[in-house]
């Protein structure tokens, strides 16, 4: 017995962003849920798009408003994918890319703005981007409960507990774990890392990332094996009593103070939140004061979005956002370019 019709289709991206601008898609059906992708997951999908890389389908519910005839489309699987491409559209996000030692890099695609498509260069990238094909899969049921059980069954039945998750599970209890989960409550923190999956715990991951890099003195590679360690070589620390926790709350508020506009400057991702930790480590381990960086900082992240090959750190900082952003040494080159611009 079929439980519902379905059928597989495909649109252009410049069919759905024209649906978009049309108002065709509701992106809040009750069923859906909350969490956002991180800005690193976004730009990377777009990487597969500019190189015409295959993405999953997405599952749209058709609706017909009987009193109009206007359709509509309430989107069931999908919906990180398609806020990520509208994004990249309007300016948001940036595209990402696999290491230059992949067999999928390409240079001239990493780290570039949708603007940036309107150079002649890339011509054939932006008529191909508008051209891509993006699967469809059209599920027809008049039924809600038929389709609040498709969406479950595709996005939350059997979903595997990811890294912090499990770590979650394993240091539950420990002082290392507590001091994470109570600095994940902290406002600053969570205004500034309410763009990554905060249900699947993304935002005790990069406090934990931070805080490793406190106490390891460097910054460290961000992959599950490294995180693992760190817990493991940490689990037994008694934040407190040596003062990790007291630095810890320091540079919290020195980042703070120095009043980024991160909508603006568009650097809300962690991989830009990371280097301006560092940062702030530095300025408190070097005793330089918030006031002797703030408007040049500002300046720094205005040159690197406004007229990035006038400097020579604005390109070192954007070739590290370019690629495996979230690995030891392209974090290193980001904070080594806003020291040498701050010049401290």
């Amino acid at each position: 017995m079929t439980l519902f019709k379905r059928e597989s289709n495909t649109i252009s991206l410049a069919t759905f962003w024209e649906n978009y601008q049309l108002k065709k898609y509701n992106f809040e059906p009750g069923y859906q849920r909350d969490s956002i992708w991180s800005t690193e997951k976004q730009s990377f999908l777009i990487d597969s798009i500019l190189k015409n890389i295959p993405i999953p389908p997405i599952f749209l519910h058709l609706t017909i408003d009987d009193s109009t005839g206007k359709t509509s489309f309430a989107v069931i699987d999908g919906k990180q994918r398609l806020t990520s491409i509208i994004a990249f559209i309007k300016g948001e996000i940036t595209s990402s890319s696999d290491g230059d030692d992949s067999p999928l890099y390409v240079e001239n695609l990493a780290g570039i703005e949708f603007k940036d498509l309107d150079k002649e260069i890339y011509r054939d990238i932006r008529r191909d981007f508008w051209r891509y094909s993006i699967p469809i899969e059209y599920i027809d049921s008049d039924d809600k409960e038929t389709i609040d059980a498709i969406f479950d069954r595709l996005n939350r039945n059997g979903e595997p507990l990811q890294g912090q998750e499990l770590r979650r599970a394993s240091y539950y209890g420990t002082n290392l774990l507590n001091f994470i989960e109570n600095m994940s409550k902290e406002a600053f923190w969570q205004k500034r890392l309410a763009n990554v999956d905060v249900k699947r715990m993304e935002d005790r991951e990069f406090i934990s990332e931070i805080l490793f890099y406190l106490l390891e003195g460097t910054p460290l590679k961000s992959d599950q094996a490294e995180l693992d360690l760190m817990y493991k070589k940490y689990k037994d620390i008694d934040i407190n009593n040596r003062g990790v926790g007291n630095m810890f709350i320091e540079i919290t508020a020195y980042l703070d103070s120095l009043n980024v506009d991160y909508e603006q400057h568009k650097v809300s991702g962690v991989s830009h939140l990371y280097a301006l930790w560092g940062l702030s480590l530095y300025c408190l381990e070097h005793g330089i004061d918030k006031d002797q960086i703030k408007m040049k900082l500002a300046v720094f992240y205005t040159g690197l979005r406004a007229d990035v090959d006038s400097n020579q750190n604005f390109l070192d900082y954007k070739k590290s956002m370019a690629s495996s952003t979230r690995m030891k040494g392209p974090r290193v080159k980001r904070v080594s370019a806003l020291k040498e611009f701050l010049e401290i």
